[in-house]
């Protein structure tokens, strides 16, 4: 992936990247010196779905008070093959990074710490399933739990708990989860139920649409990039620290603000 940003750079192109940047943090933060001068869009497309944006918008507006714990959810329906990771990078590099950058983008909050486990439970070579707890600057937590296999669907969602509220984002129709019903069994689906969200393109087919726009924007007007590669570096650093944490067994201490300030947080800024 290095060579193809390079040569757009020295062309003078604008550049669209799908995250991460590179499996490895350290290429990556070379990258982005190296692109500095580049207008850069890397692809967290929650920053551009509709929910997570109002969601970021109340947040910004003190409706949910002072953010608490935001936990995260990220089920995938189907496995990878065995290979992905060799180019992708583990479970934190490649899944849950999203949600990381989600926690920084709603709460306008960097990661000073991060604590993290995985578990091999199937077949695969990397962690299947994988817990991370990031404390961020203001002392608020995050949550996060990821699994490469959901047998009912894909699951990926955001809870928000504030002080004077809470709201979730991605709990639909489409959601496959279910309630446990009074007599132990789970509850069928209600009659306004639908098929079970089947990957990252179904479920965030409208943030893919409006990302895509958002990156023409950059180019044909100068808009701002929804994503730029400091802060999909500063996601990736986290990412790379929850790796080591689950590896380790040790909580990772980071610093805050290592590649400039985290971007501000105003309502609508992604639209």
């Amino acid at each position: 992936r290095r060579a193809p940003l390079l040569a757009a750079a020295r062309a003078g192109l604008p550049v669209f990247c799908e995250k991460p940047l590179t499996a490895d943090e350290t290429e990556a933060a070379e990258l982005v010196e190296a692109l500095a001068h580049t207008r850069l869009h890397v692809g967290f497309q929650r920053r551009c779905d509709p929910e997570y944006q109002r969601l970021r918008e109340l947040i910004a507006a003190d409706e949910l008070g002072r953010v608490l714990l935001v936990r995260c959810t990220a089920f995938d329906h189907r496995p990878p093959a065995d290979a992905y990771e060799e180019t992708a990078g583990d479970i934190f590099t490649d899944c849950l990074i999203h949600d990381i950058d989600a926690v920084h983008w709603l709460t306008g909050q960097p990661t000073v710490a991060v604590q993290a486990e995985g578990a091999r439970l199937l077949a695969g070579s990397g962690y299947d399933v994988a817990t991370a707890v990031l404390t961020l600057a203001d002392g608020a937590r995050a949550v996060l739990s990821a699994s490469r296999l959901d047998p009912h669907g894909y699951d990926h969602r955001v809870e928000v708990l504030g002080t004077k509220g809470s709201l979730s984002v991605g709990l639909d129709a489409r959601t496959p989860l279910r309630l446990l019903g009074q007599d132990g069994t789970g509850c069928p689906p209600g009659p306004g139920a639908q098929p079970a969200y089947q990957d990252f393109t179904d479920r965030f087919e409208a943030a893919y649409r409006r990302e895509v726009l958002a990156f023409v924007r950059t180019v044909t007007e100068g808009a701002p990039s929804p994503c730029t590669g400091q802060e999909a570096l500063r996601a990736q650093r986290v990412a790379a620290a929850a790796g080591r944490a689950a590896r380790t067994g040790t909580r990772v201490e980071l610093d805050p603000a290592p590649h400039g300030a985290p971007a501000a947080l105003v309502a609508g800024a992604a639209r």
